[in-house]
């Protein structure tokens, strides 16, 4: 099994609040500890790391944060997208009208 990175790419919108911003960031982060397999019991994400953009080639296309999130396999990635937790939260995200733009990319490294 290789492992699989889940990329989340996010800018927010111009009402957004600066808390609304890091509660956000904060539950996507929270992934790790709330996203359990469903059969087994067992964390889904091996990692889940974040931040604001701060590099200063303005090849950022306007988002603002990033998200990295680590899968052992291909098909953990799969349930997580199945999961509730992810499911829910993104429904709740899309009712609060805060994200900008998003865009996710998925690879398993050495793999082209």
């Amino acid at each position: 099994m290789e492992p699989v990175f889940h990329v989340i790419f996010l800018s927010f919108s111009l009402t957004a609040t600066a808390e609304q911003v890091a509660e956000t960031c904060n539950g996507v982060l929270a992934y790790q500890q709330r996203c359990l397999h469903p059969k087994t019991g067992q964390l889904l994400l091996v990692s889940a790391k974040g931040g604001v953009k701060c590099g200063t080639e303005n090849l950022d296309r306007g988002f603002t944060h990033v998200f990295v999130l680590e899968f052992a396999s291909r098909e953990d990635l799969q349930v997580y997208l199945k999961h509730e937790h992810h499911i829910g939260y993104d429904v709740m995200l899309e009712e609060k009208g805060i994200l900008g733009q998003e865009m996710v990319l998925d690879f398993s490294p050495g793999i082209f």
